[in-house]
């Protein structure tokens, strides 16, 4: 955190716009893992407006899908696939395939919540396609999301199976946040 106000404040400093909203995109990204929702909700709000402004395309595909995780805490359902699939529509006007791998898990997740099981899993699956080869840590949060969802459904075994592939992947990259979080949530299902 200290370093992304110090990264903001330098971008300020030296009226560099672009790189603000990249910092609070960055920081609003960090208060929705620490589930430190208003926070996220004026950093969003920020970089989204810095973004525009500014013609910044690539950094609005983070920020759309920081609201859509925004609106899922807030069981906004409607707001948070809107915000998803805007992600992932500015996504594939990028070409970024990371980008879209990306917003397809966070679409996924907010699938999920809404009830829409199915189309959830078609999106988790084509984020972990899109994500394979591009980015293993990526992929392998698509996993523990796909994972932690399909422990609440009637195969509970796959998303075992899904968080101790994630699991292996965030052992090996050395995230720890990313471990505890998977350890919290394997500990639960094995409970």
């Amino acid at each position: 955190e200290e370093h992304l106000i110090r990264c903001s404040k330098l971008a300020i400093d030296h009226n560099m716009a672009v790189y603000q909203a990249c910092a609070q995109s960055t920081r609003a990204d960090l208060y929705i893992r620490l589930t430190a929702w208003n926070d996220a909700e004026a950093l969003l709000t920020e970089a989204e407006q810095l973004a525009l402004k500014t013609e910044t395309a690539d950094v609005l595909p983070e920020i759309y899908r920081g609201w859509s995780q925004l609106w899922c805490a807030r069981d906004d359902w409607k707001s948070a696939v809107a915000s998803a699939e805007r992600a992932l529509e500015v996504a594939k006007e990028l070409g970024d395939p990371r980008e879209q791998g990306m917003s397809q898990r966070v679409l996924g997740q907010a699938l999920f919540a809404a009830g829409r099981t199915v189309e959830a899993l078609v999106c988790y699956e084509q984020s972990h396609d899109l994500l394979a080869d591009q980015d293993s840590y990526e992929a392998a949060r698509t996993k523990a999301a796909w994972g932690k969802d399909m422990l609440t459904s009637d195969a509970a075994e796959r998303g075992r199976e899904l968080l101790n592939e994630a699991h292996v992947v965030f052992a090996q990259l050395g995230a720890k946040r990313d471990l505890a979080d998977l350890d919290r949530i394997i500990g639960r299902a094995s409970a």
